[in-house]
């Protein structure tokens, strides 16, 4: 069967593929809640603004992550030939994000797209569960393509309250997509959002130091719906190291620094 399966990337890919399941895996490979996704852009414009950003932040070289992202985009543009299309994606932040554009992408097509979505991490599922999530799959409607394209415009839209106000159509897991993602922006009251925020607090907790897996483990255990990499993490720290005078200091090069409070 000439079948496409888009799912949020190469280690779900993987599991997905190790299950047996016929057809071709497409890797959405992008962390939309970091870094620009300006509106009013077509696919092929906002991954050249996607793949200057992530590869600003030195998570590739440019031409290297621009082409990855044109033969994505170039695959899932084959999606009218296929004899069925598949969404297969998980319920934390990182992914109904992706979910969002996707099938905002897949409606414009006007593609029948059949969509798995549960609250469970797709590379931490057994192939049994796997086949029967496979099984379980359900056609996309009219009214869920449109919830989607309405909540990734809002999504991009230069209001981030235009989004808070949105609901999705069918869609599972807006409510808390949405509540995640508010909490991505600073505070008002402390100008720190909740990743910085926890971040400070563990490494205050720690005599103001703590390896970074360290602190990678414990910044996703204390989330709902666990969505961060470790390259996201590198941008919370980042932006923490920035504030004058900084709030952390970093100690050490590249995935293995030491994140540490800045002595007073």
């Amino acid at each position: 069967m000439n079948r496409l399966i888009i799912t949020n990337g190469s280690a779900a890919a993987d599991a997905i593929a190790a299950t047996g399941i016929e057809g071709e895996l497409l890797s959405w490979n992008d962390v939309l809640h970091d870094g620009p996704v300006p509106a009013r852009l077509s696919l092929v414009e906002l991954s050249e603004v996607r793949a200057h950003y992530i590869s600003s932040l030195g998570w590739g070289e440019s031409n290297g992550v621009l082409a990855e992202f044109v033969a994505r985009d170039t695959m899932l543009k084959t999606a009218p030939t296929r004899d069925e299309v598949i969404c297969w994606f998980e319920h934390d932040l990182y992914d109904q994000l992706q979910l969002w554009q996707v099938l905002d992408a897949l409606g414009s097509m006007n593609v029948s797209v059949k969509l798995i979505c549960r609250d469970a991490f797709i590379g931490h599922q057994s192939s049994t569960q796997l086949k029967e999530d496979f099984e379980a799959r359900k056609e996309v409607s009219r009214a869920q393509f449109a919830a989607a394209s309405t909540l990734w415009s809002a999504f991009r839209h230069t209001d981030p309250d235009l989004l808070v106000r949105k609901q999705g159509a069918g869609l599972n897991f807006t409510t808390s997509t949405i509540s995640r993602w508010a909490q991505c922006f600073p505070s008002t009251s402390i100008g720190l959002n909740r990743s910085e925020k926890f971040t400070l607090e563990y490494l205050n907790g720690h005599a103001g130091s703590a390896s970074f897996g360290d602190l990678f483990r414990a910044l996703l255990a204390q989330e709902e719906a666990a969505f961060m990499g470790d390259t996201s993490l590198f941008v919370v720290l980042s932006r923490l190291s920035s504030f004058e005078p900084s709030l952390i200091r970093l100690r050490g090069t590249g995935r293995q620094g030491l994140p540490a409070c800045r002595e007073d």
